[in-house]
């Protein structure tokens, strides 16, 4: 029996035998006639709401409440009643851990009693129920390939450096959403990564809301050369402690092969270019027009970038490639050959912003020096100290003969021009000698065209630049604020696209309009986006939601796709760039590399390793892990 005052506090516990009826007249009206509960077994112990609707008149000081349950199927006890309406109450009742599974029918016997031990009746209702208990329903996911394979390369001190081809999963049974996961490793080889879809022994990640998913896979430590092999049992939750479970698992066994190396032949691609600069080259559109063989992509080489231990960061990054080597302004300029990552040669300089290369000459700058590198062996070709200003962060950027140079002090940003041969001052269109930009530190890095103009962002738009044949200078103004990295050049349009606060902006500079201007539903988006055959990609991050890999068409802006990234926006901020090739787009987070389909938008493969990213045009990816102190090295990709 269950009891509650119905209004007035004081519900006391009593026969409920009372036969007398008290003046006046009440109804009871329940909202659900008969009330038919269905529970799984993990709900228990569970709330059911009964609401009913009190009608009438009575003289009765207070109105006290018995509910008599038939069916012994309710916990017995005091239970909370709350006024939910005018004139409708829901009481909140207790079905019991113990509830065993099926069907309880039975039937609660409402009686409105004027005293605590209902000596007076005011008025009775029977409620019929049928409480239906289910057994915790049934899931497993489905792996496509059936067999997560890895192959890694290892090297001493470091961890291995290992490429997985991702499956994608569907669950298959009955998906009662949200869902967690939590993974067991029988090998004890992948350990417990900083991603929230990655897992690993114990861990748990989720929420999955969708048929269709991925996890990301992050192997712990170093794995010396040999075959590992286990099985990752996934076992589902309906909850983020996992305390509701769902009947099956699900098994996926894996393969690793670790090198010490995967030295295949170097092999030229047709009509892919070696990578000159931050994002590529001049264009800064983050793209290599090769085909990505997802099959065969595996570490090739891993390296140390800082073999004499030094205890603090390198310089920028981002990686060049040419003539067979790699190039890394890695403390000193470091050169290395592609087919093994051995040293083919180290200079004495070494830039604070991104190198470029044209011609066979790496150029890269100091605060007050702008340096021309042979790229075969190292040798200076020029020195050109005679850059007159506090500090320059932003780096070269080179096209044929011609080298630009953005430079900022604390009064003033502005670009010079510089000859590729010689290092030579060739000076600048006088609109470039003092730029309005509140940021200026990678803003000031401009794209460049075959017809060399030079597209620079400022505070309140695109300014157009030539420095060639035709020398001048013309604006293309917009709204917004807080421009970001550098322009991208399209060329097949002559496009230029900025990124601007929350926003993306496409530039006709053949009629020197604005093309489009596109609101980025997330908050953030990264500073070094890409562009390839029709498609711009940006990640978009957001304080609540993982980051976002989102595919815009360039000629309108609408957005076509989008993948979530496998990493929370606490860990998956993107601070190296992507690159986009024919089929896969790279794109990397706090903890890990993933190349993404252009065709399924899932993830397909990755790396356990993030790092700025070149693509060469021996078709090797190189990745430059260079985030923390005494940890970088360099990790070369073969793509087929």
């Amino acid at each position: 029996m269950l009891c509650f005052l119905l209004g007035l506090s004081g519900c006391s516990g009593g026969s409920g035998g009372g036969e007398s009826s008290g003046s006046g007249s009440l109804t009871v009206t329940f909202n659900q006639n008969p009330l038919q509960v269905t529970k799984y077994q993990w709900d228990l112990p569970s709330t059911i709401n009964v609401d009913a609707v009190v009608q009438g008149y009575t003289s009765a000081s207070s109105v006290y409440v018995y509910i008599i349950d038939q069916g012994n199927t309710i916990s017995a006890g005091q239970v909370q009643i709350d006024q939910i309406g005018q004139d409708t109450y829901q009481a909140m009742l207790t079905l019991p851990a113990s509830t065993s599974i099926g069907e309880h029918d039975g039937s609660l016997q409402l009686r409105l009693c004027a005293d605590p031990n209902c000596n007076t009746l005011l008025n009775s209702s029977t409620l019929p129920y049928r409480i239906t208990v289910q057994s915790n329903p049934t899931l497993q996911a489905m792996p496509s390939p059936a067999t997560l394979v890895g192959i890694g390369v290892s090297h001493t001190g470091y961890a291995t450096a290992l490429g997985l081809r991702l499956p994608t999963f569907t669950f298959q049974g009955t998906p009662v959403y949200p869902i967690y996961i939590q993974a067991t490793d029988s090998g004890s080889v992948f350990g417990l990564p900083y991603n929230q879809y990655g897992v690993g022994n114990g861990l748990i990640a989720g929420p999955f809301n969708q048929n269709i998913f991925q996890l990301s896979f992050v192997g712990g430590g170093n794995l010396t050369p040999g075959s590992y092999s286990g099985v990752l049992t996934l076992t589902f939750c309906h909850d983020e402690q996992c305390t509701k479970v769902f009947d099956g698992s699900s098994a996926l066994p894996y393969t690793l092969t670790v090198t010490a190396n995967n030295l295949t032949p170097l092999s030229p691609v047709a009509n892919v270019p070696d990578w000159q600069g931050l994002d590529g080259g001049p264009s800064h559109d983050g793209s290599a027009p090769i085909t990505v063989s997802v099959d065969n992509l595996a570490p090739r080489w891993v390296v140390s970038t800082d073999p004499n231990g030094n205890d603090s960061y390198p310089a920028d990054p981002h990686p060049l490639t040419g003539d067979d080597k790699v190039y890394l302004n890695s403390f000193v300029l470091t050169a290395l050959n592609e087919v093994d990552g051995s040293v083919a040669w180290t200079g004495n300089a070494y830039s604070r912003g991104p190198m470029s290369s044209a011609n066979g000459t790496i150029y890269l700058d100091s605060p007050d020096s702008l340096y021309g590198i042979d790229e075969a062996d190292g040798s200076q070709i020029f020195t050109n100290n005679g850059i007159d200003v506090s500090y320059s962060w932003v780096g070269p950027v080179a096209i044929g003969s011609k080298v630009l140079l953005g430079v900022s002090s604390n009064s003033y940003q502005q670009i010079s021009g510089f000859n590729g041969q010689t290092g030579a001052a060739e000076g600048a269109p006088s609109c470039l000698q003092s730029i309005e930009q509140t940021y200026p530190t990678l803003n000031l890095l401009p794209a460049l065209d075959s017809q060399l103009n030079a597209y620079i962002m400022t505070d309140s738009g695109l300014m157009v630049a030539n420095f060639g044949a035709n020398p001048g200078c013309h604006k293309i103004a917009t709204t917004g604020t807080g421009f970001a990295g550098p322009p991208i050049y399209v060329s097949t349009n002559s496009d230029v696209l900025l990124n601007a606060e929350s926003s993306l902006v496409d530039f006709n500079t053949q009629n020197s309009t604005v093309k489009w201007n596109v609101q980025i539903p997330q908050s953030l988006i990264h500073d070094d986006n890409a562009v390839a055959n029709g498609v711009v990609y940006v990640v978009a991050n957001n304080a609540f939601e993982p980051p976002e890999l989102q595919a815009y068409s360039e000629a309108n802006g609408k957005l076509l796709w989008s993948w979530s990234l496998l990493e929370p926006f606490s860990e998956g901020l993107l601070q190296t760039g992507m690159v986009v090739t024919n089929n896969v787009i790279f794109v990397q987070g706090y903890d890990s590399l993933y190349a993404v389909d252009l065709s399924t938008h899932q993830a397909v493969w990755s790396l356990n390793s993030p790092g700025a990213m070149a693509i060469s045009a021996n078709g090797i990816l190189y990745v430059n892990y260079a985030a923390s102190r005494m940890d970088s090295k360099i990790m070369a990709i073969n793509l087929h």
